[in-house]
C-alpha cells in the first residue's frame, strides 16, 4: 500500500531571531580568524590588485580573509555613493523608517553610480544594500563597525526586511553577548581605517571608467 504523501512544510521565514542565533553560533569562527592580525595581509591584497573594483568579485569566496577585504571595499563604495547622493541616505534613523513604513526610491541612481565607474549593476545593487543595512544598526546602536561581528554570515542580511531590521537592533540592544560583538567592532574600526588609508594612497578616487578586461585579484595571498 502506497504511504500518503506528507503535507508540504513551508520553510521558515528566515528573521532577526534567526539572524542573532546563527551569529552567535558561527561567532567562534570570527575568533579564530581575528586571532591573527590581518594588516598584513589586507595591504598585500591591496598592493597586488590593479583594479579595486575586483575586490566585489571576492563576495562568493569562502576564505574570510577575501570575504574580509570585500566587507571593507562595500563600506568604502557605500560611503562614496551615499557621498554622491546625499538625499538618498536612508541609514539616518530619521529616514530608514520612513522607507520602512512607506517606502521610497532608496536605490534610484545606482544605474547612474555603477555606469559611472564601471561597476556591475546586481553586485553593486547587493553591495549597498547590505552595507546599508550594516550602517543602520551601526547608527541605531551608536557603536561604530559593531556589524563586524556579522563577517561570516554578513550576507544574510538580504534576507532581514525592514521591519525585522529594526526587531535586530532591539535583540542586540538587549543581548547579553553584545559586549562580546563590541570587542571585534574595536579591531574592525582599526581595520576599516587602515583599508581606508591605503586604498587612499593607491587609489585617491574611484576612477571613472570601465574595469580592464583580464584582470584578476587572488582570494588568498601567501
Amino acid at each position: 500500500m502506497q504511504r500518503p504523501t506528507p503535507p508540504d512544510r513551508k520553510k521558515k521565514a528566515f528573521g532577526a531571531h534567526s539572524f542573532l542565533k546563527l551569529i552567535e553560533k558561527r561567532i567562534s569562527l570570527l575568533e579564530a580568524f581575528l586571532e591573527r592580525d590581518r594588516a598584513r595581509t589586507i595591504a598585500e591584497m591591496v598592493t597586488k590588485t590593479e583594479n579595486r573594483r575586483l575586490f566585489l568579485s571576492l563576495k562568493s569566496s569562502s576564505n574570510m580573509e577575501a570575504s574580509l577585504v570585500y566587507t571593507l571595499e562595500s563600506h568604502e563604495v557605500t560611503s562614496q555613493y551615499l557621498a554622491e547622493f546625499v538625499d538618498i541616505d536612508w541609514t539616518r534613523p530619521d529616514r530608514w523608517r520612513i522607507l520602512k513604513n512607506r517606502g521610497f526610491n532608496s536605490q534610484g541612481k545606482l544605474p547612474e553610480f555603477a555606469k559611472k565607474y564601471g561597476f556591475d549593476l546586481p553586485i553593486l545593487r547587493s553591495v549597498i544594500t547590505v552595507t546599508m543595512k550594516e550602517k543602520i544598526i551601526e547608527n541605531e546602536l551608536q557603536i561604530p563597525a559593531l556589524t563586524g561581528a556579522f563577517l561570516p554570515i554578513r550576507e544574510r542580511l538580504k534576507e532581514i526586511n525592514f521591519e525585522q531590521l529594526d526587531i535586530l537592533c532591539h535583540l542586540l540592544r538587549c543581548s547579553p553577548r553584545l559586549p562580546h560583538f563590541k570587542r571585534y567592532s574595536l579591531k574592525m574600526v582599526i581595520m576599516r581605517e587602515n583599508y581606508k588609508i591605503l586604498i587612499g594612497v593607491k587609489w585617491p578616487r574611484l576612477q571613472n571608467q570601465e574595469t580592464a578586461m583580464g584582470e584578476t585579484v587572488s582570494d588568498r595571498c601567501v
